[in-house]
């Protein structure tokens, strides 16, 4: 199986059990902390 291949096997079988940031310990879903957000400070002239 290719890089390519592999990658696209677990974008259709695995993906649509486990979504990224979806995490489980011992079948339980472990609630992800929010992150920060960075906001930019538009500069004025």
């Amino acid at each position: 199986m290719t890089p390519v291949q592999a990658n696209k096997w677990i974008e259709e079988n695995m993906l649509p059990f486990y979504p990224p940031g979806d995490l489980k310990v011992d079948g339980k879903l472990i609630e992800k902390k929010p992150t920060p957000t960075i906001t930019q400070k538009k500069e004025t002239k």
